[in-house]
């Protein structure tokens, strides 16, 4: 089966409403962290994006330990899967790293069938496939694109230093296919 027949027969992603979303969210912070989970304003933020997210993915940056990986790699996913009835396909940036190409045609065909979720872009290397390095990221930010696909990815980066690390042509990509919430302030981590 080629690739376009796959993408023909599944649904595409690309509208997220969830109802009571602040409440769904607030019941996913006391199971993962706690009752003594402490709200963040930019939490806020994330349940605007979780009313309608405009058909765009999400992307949290920021400080450590503010609870961005929190929310996009066990509280989505559990949305995903329990409340929207939605597949997706989740990927640790660092995982890229050791990416060959059958890694990377996996993750072509997961980019057309599912929202993609990257935790912590920014600390992988470039992937090697037989000597040649890929840049990853940039090539699924690109692929979402094209695909119109949901991407959601965490990173403690600023906006300049995702420039930086993946150029001007991603960056701008980036800014285009999601709604980027900044989250500021000291760790929570005790």
């Amino acid at each position: 089966m080629n690739e376009f027949a796959l993408t023909e027969n599944v649904k595409r992603i690309e509208h997220i409403t969830l109802q009571d979303a602040k409440a769904v969210l607030e019941r996913g912070l006391k199971y993962f962290i706690g009752d003594n989970y402490q709200w963040l304003p930019e939490y806020d933020k994330v349940v605007d994006w979780l009313t309608d997210n405009k058909k765009r993915g999400l992307l949290v940056f920021g400080s450590n330990g503010r609870g961005k990986s929190v929310i996009c790699t066990k509280i989505l996913p559990v949305i995903f899967k329990f409340y929207l009835k939605l597949e997706y396909f989740y990927v640790d940036a660092a995982d890229l790293s050791a990416c060959n190409k059958n890694d990377i045609d996996n993750y072509n065909i997961h980019i057309s069938t599912a929202p993609i979720i990257i935790d912590d872009i920014g600390v992988e290397s470039m992937a090697g496939d037989y000597g040649e390095k890929r840049d990853l990221v940039s090539e699924i930010i690109d692929r979402c694109e094209k695909r119109s696909r949901l991407v959601i990815l965490t990173t403690n980066l600023s906006p300049n230093e995702i420039t930086e690390r993946y150029g001007l042509r991603t960056y701008d990509r980036l800014r285009g296919i999601t709604r980027s919430i900044k989250f500021n302030g000291e760790s929570l981590r005790g």
